[in-house]
């Protein structure tokens, strides 16, 4: 749509809407063209000087979309093109819910939220076949004189916020915990993911366990808490501070599972997420929540 100049902008709708208003409704002084709407207007502009891809010489020199993309074609890589691709798409996500729903947009957040969706993707694409037969899809209780503490992240974008949800059980399955947390300035999904694991691993040491399994549904965390590469995402000091406390315990192991095995948890974070507070409940689960 953008490159055959048909995305539904305010121009564009006057060519089709005699009438329609053709500025755009967010600034409320040029056109909304789509070289406005993705690029031009104050937010999206902060955006892309945020993603450091090196566009700013194209912009200045076209003013339509298809020399745009000519341009860059030459200069980006595919990956950056890729990025550049996920960013507008964000960029308009995000006019539209100031404009049709009246929701403030954490513009600081959209760059690592595309760049974490991207990574996830790429881990997703790579690796589904493995996954498919490694990944468990069902809750196992862990072995004898082991607890399992599933968590679980969720992310608010338009505002900049997220929640943990951790449960804990033993090996007959009953829950020994259950925690619902608020993070209220977060900059992308896969560190409230990370967040959630530490809150498990800190709740692990308070309460005096020393054999643990963490599970969580984020392969992408997990895989960089157990690698000996040094952490450089967003999350790297999340990931470092988890690390530093598997010497706490006698055995400790992460892995990765589905969402369906992670779903109390899951529901936790959301309940977190939405409610803006903490919760944490011992020895059982708010029945009034159908969490299963």
């Amino acid at each position: 749509r953008c490159y055959r100049n048909i995305l539904t902008t305010n121009k564009c709708l006057v060519a089709r809407i005699p009438h329609n208003n053709p500025t755009c409704a967010i600034c409320n002084g040029e056109d909304e063209t789509i070289m406005h709407s993705l690029f031009h207007y104050s937010c999206a502009f902060k955006v892309w000087e945020a993603s450091r891809l090196p566009i700013s010489n194209g912009l200045s020199l076209v003013d339509n979309m298809v020399n745009l993309l000519e341009i860059l074609r030459v200069k980006l890589t595919v990956d950056e093109i890729r990025l550049l691709w996920v960013i507008a798409w964000r960029i308009w996500y995000g006019g539209n819910s100031i404009i049709f729903r009246g929701k403030e947009v954490y513009y600081q957040g959209i760059v690592p939220y595309c760049c974490s969706c991207i990574k996830e993707l790429d881990v997703s694409c790579n690796d589904e076949t493995s996954m498919s037969q490694a990944i468990p899809n069902v809750w196992h209780p862990p072995p004898p004189h082991t607890v399992k503490l599933n968590g679980d992240g969720a992310y608010n974008e338009s505002e900049g916020l997220g929640g943990a949800g951790v449960v804990v059980r033993n090996v007959q399955g009953l829950v020994l915990v259950a925690a619902s947390w608020f993070y209220p300035f977060v900059t992308d999904p896969l560190s409230t993911e990370a967040l959630a694991i530490l809150y498990a691993m800190e709740l692990a040491v308070r309460e005096g366990w020393k054999r643990i399994m963490v599970q969580s549904d984020a392969e992408v965390v997990i895989n960089e808490i157990l690698s000996s590469s040094p952490r450089l995402s967003s999350y790297g000091n999340v990931v470092e501070k988890i690390k530093s406390f598997i010497s706490y315990f006698v055995e400790c192991h992460f892995t990765c599972v589905r969402r369906p095995s992670n779903q109390v948890a899951h529901e936790l974070a959301q309940h977190a997420c939405n409610s803006h507070c903490n919760n944490v409940w011992f020895d059982r689960i708010p029945a009034s929540w159908a969490l299963s």
